[in-house]
């Protein structure tokens, strides 16, 4: 018995030794480390760093003319300032970002389509579309989102799905993929209705969305522009409704008006350095100073 346990001692102990001698073999030395890094002894190790915003120890909250309000980073949609941004609100005009986001993944911009009767038939904002001008897809985003026009809203809609009604329902889909939780549409142009609310957190889940497209974020950032029919005699000029983007440091993006939604207004905007972020303001009085006095709060009361 005393000679099995010494035979298991000695077994244990050569056992040890060895892969202490593999181990010590088999690590690489610095100079191996570095290699396999592609690093010199004096380089740190590479990191990705996000830069995070940093709000000043002596910043005041702003005083904001609007029932809601929301400023978010716009490359990575952290929030900078919220007020009741949860709270359900009549999205007026904002609408028609979602309405070209739906447009945008369903048809293909150059295509060419005949307006007809019905798609005049509705009220101001317009365009100026008349029945058998023919005109691009792009064109009509063009008028959507620049002067805000009802008559390119009724084409798209009508050429996507052949009715407004159908084309809500899409609408409707593409909120519930991105996560747009209390969001409810009723219709392509922004009207009030009942049931018809959104929340400037889930604006701003859209915009993000919007901006991505590269022919959307050049759109809305249009302050004012011509544009032609394919065939002759149609030219319609278009001016934006977002009065702010005279300003060099405004980019975009929208604009929302009725009685029961007041002022709404979507903005991107951006510091000398820059840093940009969006800001959301709805039910305002006055959305463009409301909006300018946010942006400005955010630049001089953050550390970017």
């Amino acid at each position: 018995m005393n000679n099995w346990l010494y035979g298991v001692s000695i077994a244990l102990i050569l056992t040890v030794i060895a892969f202490a001698i593999f181990f010590h073999l088999g690590r690489p030395t610095n100079m191996e480390i570095q290699e396999i890094l592609g690093l010199t002894q004096s380089d740190p190790l590479p990191v990705d760093e996000k830069y995070v915003p940093i709000r000043k120890q002596d910043a005041i909250d702003p005083d904001i003319n609007a029932e809601i309000a929301l400023v978010i980073e716009a490359d990575t949609g952290r929030v900078l300032y919220e007020k009741n941004s949860q709270k359900l609100w009549p999205p007026a005009s904002l609408n028609k970002l979602m309405t070209a986001l739906v447009v945008v993944n369903t048809l293909s911009l150059p295509q060419v389509v005949t307006i007809e009767e019905q798609d005049t038939a509705v009220v101001q904002p317009k365009m100026g579309l008349f029945e058998g001008e023919q005109i691009t897809i792009y064109n009509l985003l063009r008028g959507l989102l620049i002067p805000s026009a009802n008559d390119a809203g009724a084409t798209l809609a009508r050429v996507v799905t052949g009715s407004e009604s159908r084309f809500v329902e899409l609408m409707n889909q593409m909120a519930v993929r991105l996560g747009m939780r209390n969001t409810t549409y009723r219709n392509t142009t922004g009207f009030d209705v009942e049931g018809q609310l959104t929340t400037a957190e889930d604006l701003a889940i859209l915009v993000r969305e919007v901006l991505k497209n590269p022919n959307l974020a050049e759109i809305v950032s249009t302050e004012s522009t011509t544009v032609l029919s394919e065939n002759e005699g149609g030219s319609h000029r278009l001016v934006s409704s977002n009065q702010l983007l005279k300003q060099d440091n405004i980019h975009g993006v929208k604009t929302g008006y009725t009685d029961e939604a007041k002022g709404n207004l979507i903005l991107l905007a951006s510091n000398s350095d820059n840093h940009r972020i969006i800001t959301i303001v709805l039910g305002s009085d006055d959305r463009e100073v409301t909006s300018q006095a946010l942006v400005t709060w955010v630049f001089e009361s953050f550390e970017f």
